[in-house]
């Protein structure tokens, strides 16, 4: 009896325990704000419903807004597909990632003049775009008093840009690049004069209009069947405030703005601009101008399609006056505040060229080329198509996070819609091959072999002056041809065939011996350290299989024979792994991520044991590697060019020169002046070292997976991520957008329990919120200033309501922004449990803590009465909740 008064004098309480549709012993099993944003996201999608008071204070809605935020970014669920480590970059927002389902945008190779270009273009992965990559392409429809007329939009990328000179850069490709302030990097480049793009409003039956004069009447000098009606372009609803025409000629004159309104004469209203408020009131009108103040700045007499800008540079337009000149007569303009005015004009709409720039909020764009194309009669004219050709006003070189707008002298021909974006180059797992030296007589050749191991492979060195040598200064030979003999501490490469080209495992040896007494030979693979001893009985030279075979890994043997008798006799492999020795069968390297290494001297002998055949170095010998991708599947379209380097030997140092068939164009950024860099299209970063005393070194970062250049064409305000990537998995975060109509008032919402919900403001301010408390009769009861509490409610149909509120508006938006933020207070255990308190005096003193405790105190009179006397016993119980 005693428990039950307890709880029933808590429940009394209102704001301290009461929990509307749920039992009070059983409401926290489940729901838990430690949780959150569960259960008010589900499987990556917004479920639930955000509601505010029907006249809820300002201060409650932006506590909203703050909350609808935080729900849109955990509005995501994690998704993995399979890959070999590429992380791409993905767009938040209406853009289009320059690509197709069968076609990468490639690096663009950076090419000595005399070569010959590889480099690939927007336009080679699509001649055009529209409404399917951009919603502001969407089609629409212009509307007059002559009839509808449908149209498509897009943007064309057109064949019309140069070749590139011998030894230039390609317009509109990504390339490796030193810009006009000496920064050298990746760059999206367009060359100045070339084509951006080509905006075209493509009308499926071309408009009509009458010609008349300025009244309507059939004339000449304007489109009267144009002028005020509105058009989309590029997802903004414009009026055409001017539509004239002479001879020919037609000029239209577009505005929109951020606020359009109509005032009268003498009338004054508040408008807000982005973050700014403006008091605006029409002073004055006439037939033909209208003068307005804003925050007690008088604009000059503006005319219809004219504009006047503001000291704070936001620009006033004038849609349409009407004014009547008689006593009482309607004084009022229609006007634009924040106002984009935009004029388009061709001399000739007949003959398809263009005559005359774009002209923007009163400023010609001389790089933004108009075309309005379409037909003229005595008494109309027809419009097919209305185009804006953009072109770059100077070399516009735009970086990894830039956008094109930002590179631009004259941005606005892309009428502030649409822009191109550079994100960089997506990550990629790499491999490193390297030839550096092993002092400054010899090279080693580094790379990863078929085990996945990184070996040292002694190249050449130089025994004095201009003499070469395979293999080490050690005299141990490097062996690259099945038909040379393989002495007692020489190494040699062996590579499957079979497979296909770029897909050959390739490991490197050592041959450290044989014994005849124990019937033994051993060799050392380099890349595990492992030594093979083989078991043999001799057999002629050549015979049969051999004596017996290397097993490098992944199921691959290599024969051996023994080409003389005694311990230590030399051998004979089968270097690629044929089953067969053939006399002049050079071996190539095809490191694990599908490099081919090739290598070609200079005698041609060089390729067997040593520069000459009887072991001896040679003098002027030269050793040509060259380092390609011959397998179609790591690249897209665009086969890299082959990197072809040769050393040689000088003053008895080893030598080697970045580029014997002089293709690429190597690059020193500023500040590394002995050092050049270069790409491939496969995205293989080279760095080629040329320090002044010591030989060169090259280091290539050679990607496992082609590294690709994230563009991206876009509108609006776009954000980018970058994807989780590893080897063998790609990690990313598809989201969900909140659905319009999610944030309800309270008097939409029947039921609080058909739904997961989220209450913002108190009992006072929202009806539901109440409700949920029990609708207690005082509305403040359980408040206090300077404090809020985020409480959840669990509903009998096991959907959950969240009660946002405090004593004040602010104090409820003070409990948002902790709402917002929970991850920070959930990783200070700070947002656990049913319920939590909120308290403090501004955005940044908050403190979350848990309720306090309610202390209720419990008395029970006994009343005992006999004939003789009455007996009255006082029991008090104090119960802390």
């Amino acid at each position: 009896m005693k428990l039950r008064k307890t709880i029933k004098k808590i429940m009394s309480l209102g704001v301290g325990a009461t929990m509307m549709g749920a039992t009070i012993l059983g409401a926290s099993a489940a729901a838990d704000l430690a949780n959150y944003p569960e259960p008010f996201v589900k499987d990556g999608k917004f479920n639930a419903i955000l509601v505010v008071g029907d006249a809820a204070a300002s201060s409650d809605v932006i506590g909203s807004v703050d909350v609808a935020t935080s729900m849109q970014y955990a509005s995501k669920v994690k998704r993995e597909v399979t890959a070999t480590g590429s992380a791409a970059i993905s767009a938040i927002g209406d853009s289009w990632k320059v690509r197709t389902s069968s076609n990468d945008l490639e690096m663009s190779e950076n090419i000595e003049a005399g070569g010959t270009p590889n480099a690939e273009t927007i336009r080679d992965i699509s001649k055009s775009i529209g409404s399917a990559e951009l919603d502001i392409l969407s089609d629409g429809t212009f509307r007059n008093d002559k009839g509808d007329f449908d149209y498509k939009q897009y943007i064309y990328f057109d064949d019309v840009n140069t070749a590139a000179a011998a030894g230039s850069l390609t317009s509109r490709t990504v390339v490796y690049a030193t810009d006009d302030g000496d920064v050298t990097s990746d760059f999206f480049f367009v060359e100045s004069g070339e084509q951006v793009a080509r905006y075209v409003l493509d009308f499926v039956t071309s408009a009509e209009t009458d010609l008349t004069d300025s009244t309507g009447a059939t004339g000449t000098g304007y489109l009267w069947n144009l002028q005020g009606e509105t058009i989309n372009m590029l997802g903004t609803d414009y009026s055409i405030v001017s539509a004239k025409n002479t001879t020919g000629r037609v000029e239209l004159t577009l505005m929109a703005g951020s606020v359009r309104d109509i005032l009268q004469e003498g009338e004054t209203k508040t408008y807000t601009v982005g973050d700014k408020d403006y008091e605006v009131t029409l002073v004055f009108t006439s037939a033909t101008q209208a003068k307005f103040t804003v925050d007690g700045e008088a604009t000059d007499s503006i005319s219809e399609g004219g504009t006047d800008i503001l000291s704070d540079g936001t620009q006033m337009g004038v849609r349409d006056i009407l004014y009547q000149d008689f006593a009482g007569g309607v004084h009022q303009a229609e006007f634009y505040l924040g106002a984009d005015k935009i004029i388009l004009k061709d001399s000739d709409v007949t003959d398809g060229a263009s005559s005359d720039y774009l002209r923007v909020n009163e400023e010609n764009i001389e790089y933004a080329g108009v075309v309005i194309r379409g037909t003229r009669t005595a008494s109309a004219i027809t419009i097919a198509s209305i185009e804006i050709n953009v072109t770059a006003d100077q070399d516009v070189y735009v970086g990894p996070g830039e956008k094109l707008s930002d590179k631009m002298l004259e941005p606005e021909g892309m009428l502030g819609r649409w822009d191109i974006e550079y994100q960089g180059l997506a990550e990629t797992a790499t491999e490193t091959i390297k030839i550096k030296t092993s002092g400054s007589d010899e090279y080693e050749l580094e790379f990863v072999d078929g085990n996945g191991n990184s070996v040292d492979v002694p190249l050449v060195y130089t025994s004095g002056s201009t003499n070469l040598r395979l293999g080490s200064s050690s005299a141990h030979d490097l062996i690259l041809n099945e038909n040379a003999t393989i002495s007692r501490n020489d190494y040699f490469i062996v590579s499957a065939t079979g497979e296909d080209d770029g897909e050959e495992d390739t490991f490197l040896y050592k041959y450290t011996g044989s014994s005849v007494s124990d019937s033994v030979v051993r060799f050392i693979n380099i890349g595990t350290g492992d030594t093979e001893e083989i078991t043999f009985t001799p057999v002629a030279i050549g015979a049969g299989s051999g004596i017996g075979v290397l097993r490098p890994g992944g199921g691959f043997t290599f024969a051996i024979w023994n080409s003389t008798s005694g311990n230590n006799f030399p051998v004979y492999v089968d270097l690629d792994g044929d089953e067969t020795l053939e006399a002049n069968q050079d071996v190539t390297i095809t490191t694990n991520g599908g490099a081919k290494i090739a290598f070609s001297a200079s005698p041609a002998n060089m390729t067997g044991v040593n520069m000459s055949t009887d072991g001896a170095s040679y003098t002027g010998g030269t050793l040509d590697v060259t380092i390609s991708t011959p397998s179609a599947e790591d690249y897209d379209n665009k086969q890299p060019t082959n990197l072809v380097f040769q050393i040689g030997a000088a003053t008895s140092k080893v030598t080697m020169d970045q580029d014997s068939t002089d293709t690429f164009n190597y690059i020193s950024p500023e500040g590394e002046d002995y050092t050049e860099y270069t790409y491939t299209s496969l995205g293989a970063k080279v760095k080629f070292d040329d320090p002044t005393s010591d030989p060169e070194t090259v280091t290539i970062d050679y990607p496992t997976q082609q590294r690709l250049p994230q563009l991206f064409v876009t509108s609006g305000g776009v954000t980018f991520s970058s994807t989780e990537g590893t080897e063998g998995a790609i990690v990313y975060y598809e989201t969900t957008p909140i659905e319009v109509g999610a944030a309800k008032l309270a008097s939409e919402v029947t039921s609080l329990a058909a739904q997961n919900t989220i209450l913002v403001g108190g009992p006072c301010a929202n009806p539901l919120a109440a409700q949920a408390m029990g609708n207690p009769a005082d509305c403040t009861e359980g408040f206090e200033e300077g404090k809020a509490i985020l409480k959840l409610f669990e509903q009998s149909t096991g959907n959950v309501a969240l009660l946002v509120a405090g004593y004040s508006a602010m104090d409820t938006r003070r409990a948002c922004r902790v709402l917002a933020d929970y991850e920070t207070w959930q990783e200070a255990d700070k947002l656990k449990g049913m319920e939590v308190e909120i308290a403090g005096t501004s955005f940044t003193d908050i403190t979350v803590s848990a309720p306090a405790p309610v202390t209720t105190t419990t008395t029970t009179t006994t009343t005992t009465e006999t004939e003789t006397e009455t007996t009255v016993e006082t029991e008090t119980e104090t119960t802390t909740e």
